[in-house]
């Protein structure tokens, strides 16, 4: 065994020759890949370290960075992302890409009701929604409640049932209440929603008659309330 190791270009030098004093004829990429695997191999470069050192040199100071210049029209997060056109003229343009809201700026909504048509439907809904998110459930069965919570992140804390539905007053993170109850039950859950300080989105049909729509239209009035 040697006492004295070479160089790093020591070792490479004879693979390098060998490249270059190779058949004329274009290397193909397996020919290629063998002929610098077995070059880096015999150089030491493969599964071990080079213990050659390159020579010292003096210390190239570094310039100091300028700081970066000061954005004075910072883009807001609700602002298109502009993509290079790449279809042809004749061809139909892309649409503009999504601009969904925060998910802290969205609006929160508490869905009243777990039937057919809020899991079919309006829940899966609200994954393709930009400016909506669902923060709350109300429903008479816990356990169903429980199990939706956990299929779409709802915090278990904003469980409701039809009792306590009057307490969405001290959840701030619920801004609308969905109604999606039986008709005969819109009138209720709207009055006492809006008395919540809550905006009201209910299912039609509205209500059962005009005088029952007329009292919830009183009483979102009266809170101050959006009634949709």
């Amino acid at each position: 065994m040697k006492s004295e190791r070479f160089s790093v270009a020591n070792q490479l030098e004879p693979f390098v020759e060998s490249l270059l004093d190779g058949p004329s004829a274009p290397l193909s990429r397996k020919q290629f890949l063998a002929r610098t695997g077995l070059g880096l191999a015999a150089a030491g470069l493969v599964g071990g370290q080079v213990s050659a050192q390159a020579p010292n040199r003096p210390a190239v100071p570094l310039k100091p960075e300028s700081p970066p210049a000061k954005n004075t029209n910072p883009a807001q997060p609700t602002d298109p992302i502009k993509l290079e056109e790449w279809k042809g003229a004749t061809e139909r343009k892309s649409a503009p890409t999504p601009t969904p809201q925060p998910p802290d700026q969205r609006v929160g909504y508490a869905v009243v009701g777990l039937g057919h048509l809020t899991l079919d439907e309006l829940l899966p809904a609200f994954s393709q929604c930009k400016k909506s998110k669902l923060v709350a459930l109300v429903s008479g069965d816990r356990d169903k409640a429980l199990k939706v919570a956990k299929q779409y992140g709802v915090s278990e804390k904003n469980i409701y049932n039809y009792q306590n539905y009057d307490t969405l007053r001290d959840n701030p993170e619920v801004q609308v209440i969905y109604i999606v109850l039986p008709n005969g039950l819109h009138e209720e859950f709207t009055v006492r929603g809006a008395k919540a300080g809550k905006h009201i989105l209910c299912e039609k049909p509205m209500a059962n008659s005009s005088a029952e729509a007329q009292r919830m239209i009183d009483a979102c009035k009266t809170a101050n309330r959006k009634l949709m």
